[in-house]
C-alpha cells in the first residue's frame, strides 16, 4: 500500500486547474479519506492508561493498546509536521523524531522488552501530546466538572447535626 506524503517538500507552486488527477490518485485521495479516523484524545489517553498503568495489562491487550497508539502517534505527528511546531520547539523536535523512530521499529520478540518497547512508545506519545496541548496545536480533553458532594450546599454546622444526630420521626 503506497502512501501519501504528509508534508510537501515546498510551496505549493500548481494551482488547482494544473495539478494532474488522474484516477489512480483519486483513487488514492478516495481510499485514504474511506480509512481517516477522527482525532479522539480521550480514546488515546485510555489507550496510553493501559500501557502506563503500574497494575501491568496483559501482553495481548498491552499489545492492542500499543497497536491504538501508533494510530493516535501518527496523528500527533501530522499535526506537529502541519503545524510547524517540530521547527518552533526542539522539545518538540526530539519527540516527532523518537515517535517516528518508535513508530518504524518493529516490536522485540522478548515478551519484557516487548512490554517495556510498548511503555517507551505510550510514554512519547502522550507526551507529544501533552506538547501541543500546551503549544495550542490540538484542544486537550475538557476537564470533568467536579462533582459537589450532597452535603455540600448544607452549613457546616447543619451538616454535623445531621450527620450525628438520629433522625426523629413524628
Amino acid at each position: 500500500m503506497s502512501r501519501l506524503p504528509v508534508r510537501l517538500a515546498g510551496p505549493l507552486e500548481q494551482s488547482a486547474e494544473e495539478m494532474p488527477l488522474t484516477e489512480d490518485v483519486l483513487l488514492r485521495l478516495l481510499a485514504k479519506t474511506k480509512a481517516w479516523k477522527p482525532f479522539d484524545p480521550n480514546a488515546l489517553l485510555d489507550r496510553i492508561a493501559v500501557a502506563l498503568d503500574v497494575v501491568p495489562a496483559p501482553l495481548e491487550e498491552l499489545e492492542q493498546a500499543a497497536q491504538d497508539v501508533v494510530e493516535g502517534l501518527s496523528q500527533l505527528l501530522n499535526v506537529a509536521l502541519a503545524a510547524r511546531e517540530d521547527g518552533r520547539d526542539p522539545y518538540i523536535r526530539t519527540l516527532v523524531q523518537r515517535g517516528q523512530r518508535l513508530r518504524d521499529e518493529p516490536l522485540p520478540i522478548d515478551p519484557d522488552q516487548r512490554r517495556q518497547a510498548c511503555r517507551t512508545l505510550s510514554w512519547v506519545v502522550g507526551e507529544l501530546h501533552d506538547q501541543l496541548v500546551v503549544r495550542k496545536a490540538i484542544k486537550g480533553v475538557p476537564d470533568e466538572p467536579l462533582r459537589a458532594s450532597p452535603v455540600a450546599d448544607i452549613d457546616p454546622g447543619e451538616q454535623e447535626s445531621k450527620l450525628t444526630s438520629p433522625r426523629v420521626s413524628a
